[in-house]
């Protein structure tokens, strides 16, 4: 593809047998090197994107700099079973990340 680096990595599932000290070296490494500008995440919980962000802070590292859940902002009825399996419904605390708070 003659591609040299990815503009944004994103982490699209959280393995919390491992830290986010780990997780975010690796990512940290991988924009050292040039090989990805910007890091991101998807599906994680606010408060755990917030976590990692601090790490981040508290490490020097490159922060995340995109979130994307895989929720529609639509609530249907409570109780309603969605088509997909892999989908979920959007919950207040997915909604609460508001974008860079410093």
């Amino acid at each position: 593809m003659g591609t040299h680096h990815v503009d944004l990595y994103h982490s699209h599932i959280e393995d919390r047998s491992v830290t986010l000290e780990d997780t975010l070296g690796g990512f940290a490494s991988l924009v050292e090197a040039g090989s990805v500008r910007e890091i991101g995440a998807r599906n994680h919980a606010t408060w755990r994107f917030e976590r990692a962000r601090s790490v981040s802070r508290a490490n020097d590292r490159p922060l995340c700099t995109a979130v994307q859940q895989r929720h529609s902002y639509l609530r249907p009825r409570p109780g309603v079973k969605l088509p997909e399996s892999g989908h979920v419904h959007m919950t207040d605390e997915l909604l609460d990340l508001r974008g860079d708070r410093g």
